[in-house]
C-alpha cells in the first residue's frame, strides 16, 4: 500500500510538472543545447586566435559585446501562468488551513473572557475604606497575600455559573461543577492516578477525596547573614569581605541594619536560578490530615517541573478557601519568597478549546511584586472520537487544505531542485564553476530563492509539529485519569506545542506573501523600484549603522538618567522600546521632567529633532539620490493574454505590437529635477529679481545719474548699504506705482479727489505715523544710550579720581617713610663716624667735603 501511495504521489507530481512546466522545460533544454554547442565549438577551435575584429576592441566595448553575445546563456526562464496559479492556490490553502485550525477569533474571545475574570475581583485593603487592589494593582507582598486569599477564590468560584452535573453512564455526580464566565469550565483531576476510573467528570476520586483544581508553586530565595558582600551568589559570602564601614565588635555594620538578606538577582518563575535559590527549606503543610503542600526538587514537579514548594488545592469552594487560609497561617509567603505561580486549566465546549492559565508573581529583591498572567487557548481536533456525529466532515474540512498544501510544497521543492540542477549545469558549462559555489550563489544572489527555500523548510518543520500536536492530543483522555499535576503538565506542554506552531505559521505567512514579488520583478516599474533599493543598499546599510549607534547612545542616556524613576526605562530592553516608540510618535515629557528636570529638556528636544528632522531627511535624500527615473513601455494586453488565449482564439494577431523604437539621435528629455537643481534655479531667479529691482520705474526723462561704483570704490560695508537701499527704494516705488495704476482706472478718474483723499492720503498718513513712531523710538533709544553712556563715563571718572587720590595718599605715606628712613641712615652714619674718628679728624673731613662741594658749585 505504501509503494502504491508513493507511485500515486509520483504520478501526481509528474502530471503537475508536465502540465505546468512544459514550456519551461523546453526553454531549459534549448538553452542546454545551445550551451553544449557553444562548448563543443569552443573545444573544436581551441588554440585558435580570436577573431581580429573582436580582439582589437577596447575593454569596455569588448565587455558589452560579450554580454550581448552571452545574454541568452544566463537567461532564466520566466515563471509560467500555471506556476503562478499553483502558488496562489498554495497561499489560499494555507490561509484556509490556518483559519479553520487556529481559530484566532474564537481564541481571542476565550482569552478575553478569562482575562476579565482575573482582573475583575478587587479586594479592599485592611487599613482603608476606599482603597481596593486588583490583579494588576499588586505591588507589595502583603497585597499579593491578600489577593490570593480573598480574590483568587472569587476568580475561580464566583466569576461564572455553578451548575449540577447530570447523571449518565450509571455514575452519580452530586457535586456542582464550576465554570468561569458560564462556559469556561475548570478541568479537574484526582491527586493520584486512577487507571481504572472513567476519565469523564466525577465529584470524588474514590478514597482520594475531592478532585484537584489548581496548583500553586512557590520558589524561595536563599537567605543568609548580611555581611555586606555584594556577590551575586550567597555561597561566595565570607566574613572578612565587608563594606568599608568595617565591623562593630565582630558584627558587620551592614548586619546591624538588616540581619538577613537575599541575592540581588531575580528568580523568575520560568527559569532556573542555581545557587541563589533555596531548595531545601519548607515543611509540608497539611489540611484535614492531607498533605496539600510539599517540597519538590528540580525535575520532580511544580511549574515547568522546576521544583519548589508545590500545593494542590481542592475543587470544592469551601475546601479551597480553608486550604488557602491554612497555607498562609503557616507563613506560606515570607520574606524569602521569590516567585509564585498559580496554574489551572479550563475547557470551553462551545469552541472546543482547552485553556491553560498561569498567574505569575515575581518578587524583586527591592520588594516590588510584578504580576503577569498568561492565558493560552488550544483548539482540539477530537481524533479519539471520530465515530461521534459528523466529526468526520468537520475533521476533513480542517485537514484536507493542509494535506493539499503539503503536496504543493513538495511540488515547489521539486521545481526548486530542478532549477538548481539546471543552474549548476549552466554555470559549469559557461563559467566552469563548481556545484557548491553555484549553490551558494543561487541562494545568495537571488533573495527570492532564499525566501522560497526558507518557506519550504518552515512548512515541513511546522507540518511535523502539527502531526506531533495531533498525536499528543490523542493522549488527552488518558491524561485526565492520571494525577492532577501530570494532567496540568500535559496541558502546559500542549500549549507550548501550539504556541510554537503559531509562531512558525506567522513567519511562514509573512514569507509566502513576499514571494509573489518574484513574479512581477520583470515588470519595468517593479524593476525600477528594485534597482533603486539595490543601488542604495550601501548607503542604507551605513545609514542603519549610524541610526543604531545614535539610538543606543540615547537609550543608554535615558537608561542611566531616568531609569531609577521611570519604570519603562528601568531595564535596557524596555528602555529601547521606550525610545523606539518616541520615533513612532508616542512620547510624553512629564515623566522625564519628574525624574530629572535638568536633563529632560535636552534629551527630549535633541532626540526628537535628530530622529524626526535629521535622520528622516537623510533617508529621503538617499532614496532620492539613487532613484532611477525611467519610462517603462506601455502595457500590451495582447502580449499578456497570449499564453492563455492564443490556442483558443487563433484569428487574433497576438504578437501585434505598435511600439516604435526611439531614435538614438534624438535629444533625451530631462527627468524630474533634483533638489540641487531646483535650489540652483530658484537662486538664479532671486538674483535676477535683485538685479532688475530698479529698472521698472516709469519715467520719460533720460537717466543722468551715475552708479555709486562709477565714482567710488565699493567695499563690503558699502555693498551692504547698496543692497539695503535697493530694497527700500524698490518697495517705495512699487507702492506708489500701484497707487498710480489704481488712479488711472476710469472709475477712479471720475472721483480723483475722493481717491486721493481716502486711499492715497490715508496711506501717506499711515506711513507718516509709522515714521514718527520709529523716530520717537529711535530718539528714546538715543536718549537712553546717552544717559547710560554719560552715567557710565561719570562713574568711570569717579572711580579714576578715587584711584588717583588713593595713590597720592599711598605716595605721601611712602615719602614720609622714606624721609624717616633717611634720617635714621644719617644718624647711623654720624654715630659710625664718631666711633671711627676723633673730633679733629671729623672737622678736617668736614672741611674737605665743604671744599669739594664749593669746587663742584664753582665748576657748575
Amino acid at each position: 500500500a505504501l509503494e502504491g501511495e508513493k507511485s500515486g504521489f509520483s504520478q501526481f507530481c509528474a502530471a503537475l510538472a508536465a502540465k505546468c512546466g512544459r514550456k519551461r522545460e523546453k526553454e531549459d533544454k534549448d538553452t542546454q543545447k545551445q550551451d553544449v554547442a557553444a562548448d563543443k565549438g569552443a573545444k573544436a577551435v581551441s588554440g585558435a586566435p580570436p577573431p581580429p575584429a573582436f580582439d582589437n576592441m577596447d575593454g569596455d566595448v569588448r565587455e558589452r559585446v560579450e554580454a550581448f553575445v552571452n545574454k541568452d546563456r544566463n537567461r532564466k526562464a520566466p515563471d509560467t501562468v500555471c506556476s503562478m496559479a499553483l502558488f496562489v492556490c498554495l497561499a489560499a490553502l494555507y490561509i484556509w488551513f490556518l483559519y479553520t485550525n487556529l481559530l484566532i477569533e474564537h481564541s481571542s474571545t476565550v482569552i478575553s473572557s478569562m482575562k476579565h475574570a482575573i482582573d475583575s475581583p478587587r479586594v479592599q485593603l485592611p487599613d482603608s475604606e476606599f482603597d481596593y487592589v486588583g490583579f494588576e494593582d499588586i505591588r507589595r507582598l502583603d497585597e499579593l497575600e491578600l489577593w490570593t486569599r480573598r480574590a483568587l477564590p472569587d476568580v475561580l468560584f464566583e466569576s461564572g455559573l455553578t451548575y449540577e452535573v447530570p447523571t449518565t453512564n450509571n455514575i452519580t455526580r452530586n457535586t456542582d461543577r464550576v465554570c468561569i464566565n458560564t462556559y469556561n469550565c475548570i478541568v479537574t483531576a484526582c491527586k493520584q492516578a486512577a487507571p481504572n476510573q472513567n476519565y469523564q467528570y466525577q465529584a470524588e476520586c474514590n478514597e482520594q477525596g475531592p478532585r484537584k483544581l489548581a496548583r500553586i508553586t512557590l520558589r524561595k530565595a536563599k537567605m543568609t547573614d548580611n555581611f555586606g558582600t555584594l556577590a551575586d551568589s550567597p555561597d561566595d559570602i565570607e566574613e572578612d569581605y565587608r563594606f568599608t564601614g568595617g565591623s562593630d565588635n565582630g558584627t558587620a555594620r551592614s548586619q546591624l541594619f538588616v540581619p538577613k538578606r537575599r541575592s540581588r538577582d531575580i528568580i523568575f518563575p520560568n527559569s532556573r536560578s542555581g545557587s541563589i535559590e533555596d531548595t531545601t527549606s519548607g515543611t509540608p503543610i497539611t489540611w484535614a490530615g492531607e498533605t496539600i503542600c510539599s517540597r519538590r526538587a528540580d525535575g520532580e514537579g511544580g511549574y515547568s517541573k522546576l521544583g519548589g514548594i508545590v500545593c494542590t488545592l481542592d475543587a470544592n469552594e469551601a475546601n479551597f478557601r480553608d486550604q488557602l487560609e491554612t497555607m498562609f497561617e503557616n507563613y506560606f509567603l515570607g520574606q524569602d519568597a521569590a516567585a509564585l505561580t498559580i496554574e489551572y486549566a479550563a475547557y470551553n465546549g462551545n469552541t472546543n478549546m482547552l485553556i491553560y492559565v498561569k498567574l505569575m508573581f515575581t518578587i524583586m529583591s527591592t520588594g516590588l511584586v510584578h504580576p503577569v498572567h498568561e492565558i493560552a487557548a488550544t483548539n482540539l481536533f477530537d481524533l479519539d472520537e471520530l465515530s461521534i456525529g459528523n466529526n468526520y466532515t468537520t475533521l476533513a474540512q480542517q485537514l484536507i487544505p493542509g494535506i493539499l498544501y503539503f503536496f504543493l510544497v513538495i511540488y515547489f521543492l521539486g521545481v526548486l531542485v530542478r532549477d538548481l540542477q539546471a543552474e549548476k549545469y549552466r554555470k559549469r558549462v559557461n563559467e566552469k564553476k563548481s556545484g557548491f559555489q553555484t549553490t551558494i550563489e543561487y541562494f545568495t544572489l537571488d533573495i527570492f530563492n532564499l525566501l522560497e527555500i526558507c518557506s519550504i523548510m518552515i512548512s515541513l518543520i511546522s507540518f511535523g509539529i502539527f502531526i506531533y500536536w495531533l498525536v499528543e492530543e490523542t493522549l488527552l483522555a488518558s491524561k485526565l485519569t492520571a494525577s492532577f499535576e501530570d494532567m496540568l503538565d500535559f496541558v502546559s506542554d500542549l500549549k507550548i506545542v501550539s504556541k510554537t506552531y503559531n509562531r512558525l505559521s506567522a513567519l511562514n505567512m509573512l514569507i509566502i506573501f513576499v514571494r509573489p514579488l518574484k513574479f512581477v520583478r520583470d515588470n519595468p516599474r517593479m524593476a525600477k523600484l528594485n534597482s533603486t533599493l539595490f543601488d542604495a543598499r550601501i548607503d542604507i546599510f551605513w545609514f542603519v549603522i549610524m541610526l543604531t549607534i545614535t539610538m543606543l547612545a540615547y537609550v543608554l542616556f535615558a537608561y542611566v538618567s531616568f531609569g531609577p524613576l521611570v519604570p519603562q526605562l528601568a531595564a535596557f530592553d524596555s528602555a529601547f522600546n521606550y525610545c523606539f516608540y518616541y520615533i513612532l510618535g508616542t512620547f510624553e515629557i512629564k515623566p522625564l521632567i519628574a525624574a530629572d528636570s535638568l536633563l529632560a529638556g535636552p534629551f527630549f528636544v535633541s532626540y526628537l529633532l535628530l530622529f524626526y528632522c535629521v535622520f528622516t531627511n537623510i533617508f529621503f535624500a538617499i532614496i532620492d539620490r539613487n532613484f532611477v527615473p525611467a519610462d517603462p513601455p506601455p502595457f500590451n494586453v495582447k502580449r499578456k493574454l497570449k499564453p492563455i488565449l492564443s490556442k483558443i482564439c487563433r484569428c487574433i494577431e497576438w504578437d501585434e505590437d505598435y511600439l516604435m523604437e526611439d531614435d538614438p539621435n534624438t535629444r533625451k528629455e530631462k527627468g524630474p529635477k533634483t533638489r540641487r537643481g531646483r535650489v540652483h534655479e530658484t537662486a538664479l531667479k532671486i538674483q535676477e529679481i535683485k538685479q532688475n529691482a530698479g529698472e521698472n520705474v516709469m519715467t520719460s526723462r533720460p537717466k543722468k545719474s551715475k552708479l555709486l561704483s562709477d565714482v567710488c570704490e565699493v567695499d563690503e560695508r558699502m555693498g551692504d548699504v547698496l543692497h539695503w537701499s535697493r530694497e527700500e527704494a524698490k518697495a517705495f516705488v512699487d507702492k506708489y506705482n500701484g497707487l498710480l495704476a489704481k488712479k488711472q482706472d476710469p472709475k477712479k478718474a471720475k472721483v480723483e479727489e475722493v481717491f486721493i483723499k481716502q486711499e492715497v492720503m490715508a496711506k501717506v498718513t499711515e506711513e507718516l505715523n509709522e515714521a514718527k513712531l520709529e523716530m520717537d523710538d529711535a530718539e528714546r533709544h538715543k536718549r537712553y544710550a546717552i544717559l547710560v553712556h554719560e552715567e557710565m563715563a561719570r562713574r568711570d571718572q569717579e572711580t579714576l579720581a578715587k584711584y588717583i587720590l588713593l595713590l597720592e595718599h599711598k605716595i605721601q605715606q611712602k615719602m614720609v617713610m622714606k624721609k624717616a628712613l633717611l634720617m635714621d641712615v644719617h644718624h647711623l652714619r654720624g654715630e659710625s663716624d664718631r666711633m671711627r674718628f676723633t673730633r679733629d679728624e671729623l672737622k678736617k673731613h668736614e672741611g674737605t667735603e665743604m671744599a669739594a662741594v664749593e669746587d663742584r658749585r664753582g665748576r657748575g
